[in-house]
């Protein structure tokens, strides 16, 4: 029986000590950026303790920075006492529940004891002033948010910047350092994600160039931004950067080309049998066959929302369609308006007066790019745009990345999403989506038409440019009715046409300056700050961080 019990207790002992070994098993960083050009930040640490008294953050190199407001809690919901001034050297048990700051000359620790061996998750919060530091040209925030040599590696990292003015492409520039993962814009908001477990040696650096005006730093330099990032690039290398292949680099190309076209083969029809049926379930809560043509106007009329539906059904084969669709709607409301030259061919001018309180964020960025192309007469002749769109691919791109973005967030603000799921109101304004444009296809040959419905006609026109199918509706909606056909629209047949066939050459323009970009222009996506992949070199110059960190 003894022995029995000893064996018992070393097996024990032996199970604590394997639970307790050593780890950092997720790190999750927010950044809430504040007007005055200071962070609220919050670590949230998931980590097996199995030495040491405390766990501490390493903030050295602060410059004119500022941290304050330190507050702790644990897994249980505890809220530490912050007792100012840290001690190193207390016990175990004296630190137990406390917290506080190390202060030296060059930065500080943020401190706070573990209380216990074992699996704990901490959650740190306090504020960083002066974290964003103007440029003559633009503002900055260059931070190293996880220093290298902590006591253990971590296994995940992700940060994530938010800021009362939503972040894209069009405002901020975004780069990661020190880690492999990737850096993206993501509905407003910056995310940095590690793609595999970090070593020892490596760290978070997130560097970010931002528009003026949207903050207003204290700390000001009279330099110009470049100079920031020339340094901080020096040392970085991209997946995307030139090199001269090798030998090995050429047959891996041939043979990764080889998968590539089996690929373009083989895979289409697997996700055509398989994936895309049962994703379309989840999104529509049945077959896509089962959805009956319904006449209800999708989520309301909310174009971004049935856009995105359209893009997880696999069914937005005209692509940035609703370019065109959103063009329509600014015709609509007034901010854009229609006439003809002297050859009778379309022209849209810009109606700045008339207020852009109910276009989406998307819309109104989709009216500043068609007035920068229109040039010195603000007036978009045909093919302005087009011209202009190649000449811009960068920005073309972010805008329909911005178009997907939005669409999403605006699903979840609404309650149609959940965790990213379709929820079940989600799924059937997913059926309307599907539902209304088999309507709009049978619209000649549906014979029950209230008469109200004539005044919905200009929406319908609106989602038949989503669908992309505006010109067979127009044609269909004059046939029935010309005269209330030109009474909706405010133009007659022969100029909506017109217009509807410009808004697709503007929306093909899109298309084209998409596909160029992404195929191999001068577009590089983490070296030209619009999100991609981050660097494992590089990142030179920022502030905070140092070496160390983790427990002791």
């Amino acid at each position: 029986m003894k022995r029995l019990t000893l064996l018992l207790m070393s097996l024990l002992t032996s199970a604590v000590a394997f639970a307790a070994s050593p780890a950092v098993r997720d790190i999750d960083i927010t950044l809430e950026l504040r007007a005055d050009g200071s962070a609220a930040v919050t670590e949230v640490w998931d980590v097996t303790v199995s030495s040491g008294t405390e766990w501490y953050l390493v903030r050295d190199n602060l410059g004119q920075i500022r941290i304050s407001d330190l507050s702790i809690r644990d897994e249980t919901g505890q809220v530490f006492t912050n007792i100012g001034s840290w001690d190193i050297n207390r016990s175990l048990r004296e630190k137990a529940g406390k917290c506080g700051i190390v202060r030296k000359d060059n930065g500080c620790e943020l401190c706070w004891g573990v209380g216990s061996y074992g699996d704990h998750v901490f959650t740190a919060s306090y504020t960083m002033s002066n974290v964003i530091e103007g440029y003559s040209d633009y503002d900055a925030l260059h931070l190293q948010l996880l220093s290298p040599e902590l006591s253990s590696a971590p296994r995940h990292v992700k940060v994530t910047v938010r800021s009362d003015t939503p972040l894209n492409t069009i405002n901020t520039r975004l780069w990661g350092f020190g880690f492999p993962g990737t850096a993206e814009f993501q509905d407003g908001t910056l995310v940095m994600e590690s793609s595999q477990a970090l070593t020892r040696d490596q760290s978070v650096i997130l560097l970010l160039r931002l528009n003026k005006g949207l903050y207003s730093p204290a700390v000001n330099h009279s330099e110009e931004f470049s100079t920031r990032l020339e340094r901080a690039m020096d040392g970085a290398a991209y997946d995307d950067d030139e090199k001269a292949p090798s030998f090995w680099d050429k047959l891996i190309s041939v043979l990764m080309m080889l998968v590539t076209v089996l690929g373009w083969i083989v895979f289409p029809l697997l996700a055509l049998v398989g994936s895309r049926w049962h994703n379309r379930k989840k999104i529509l809560g049945c077959k896509l066959s089962e959805v009956s043509w319904s006449r209800e106007i999708p989520f309301g009329g909310n174009i971004l929302e049935a856009d995105y539906v359209l893009g997880q059904l696999g069914e937005d084969k005209e692509k940035n369609t609703v370019a065109g669709a959103m063009i329509l709607r600014m015709i609509k409301n007034g901010n854009l308006l229609v006439s003809k030259d002297g050859k009778g061919l379309i022209e849209i001018s810009f109606n700045d007066a008339k207020g852009q309180e109910s276009l989406y964020q998307s819309e109104k960025d989709l009216y500043a790019m068609l007035k920068e192309a229109s040039g010195a007469d603000v007036i978009l002749q045909d093919k302005e745009f087009s011209r202009w769109s190649a000449r811009h691919t960068s920005r073309v791109n972010a805008w329909v990345s911005q178009v997907k973005a939005e669409g999403r967030s605006q699903m979840g603000a609404d309650g149609y999403l959940k965790s990213g799921k379709f929820t079940e109101s989600g799924q059937a304004q997913a059926r309307n989506v599907v539902g209304f444009k088999k309507y709009l296809d049978d619209f000649t040959i549906i014979g029950e038409r209230a008469s109200q419905e004539v005044a919905l006609w200009h929406e319908y026109l609106i989602f038949a440019a989503l669908y992309g199918i505006a010109d067979k509706v127009a044609k269909e909606l004059k046939d029935i009715n010309p005269q209330a056909f030109e009474q909706m629209m405010v133009y007659d047949y022969t100029t909506m046409n017109d217009v509807v066939r410009m808004t697709r050459n503007m929306a093909n323009s899109i298309t084209n300056a998409r596909v160029q970009n992404l195929s191999g222009g001068s577009y590089s996506p983490s070296r030209g700050g619009f999100g991609g992949f981050t660097s494992i070199g590089g990142g030179g110059g920022f502030s905070g961080g140092g070496f160390g960190g983790g427990s002791r």
